[in-house]
């Protein structure tokens, strides 16, 4: 994980669907946002402390971990 500046907002995307994701990530980063983009729920959860988002995107369907359970856990 590339290192972040601390007055860059960070967020963190989460979607199961890759050309999602990508479309999201571009738009994220040409806007100015730190966003690091993973394809499932379950890993989230170990990033989180190591990015510290202040902002998380998430599908609310994706398959594995409940999406609104790891939201809870963050």
């Amino acid at each position: 994980m590339p290192q972040h500046d601390p007055h860059t907002p960070r967020v963190l995307v989460v979607d199961e669907s890759e050309a999602s994701r990508t479309q999201v990530v571009e738009a994220l980063r040409e806007a100015g946002l730190q966003v690091v983009a993973l394809g499932s729920a379950e890993a989230a959860l170990p990033l989180w402390t190591l990015f510290r988002p202040q902002v998380v995107l998430m599908t609310t369907h994706a398959p594995g971990f409940s999406s609104v359970a790891v939201a809870r856990r963050l």
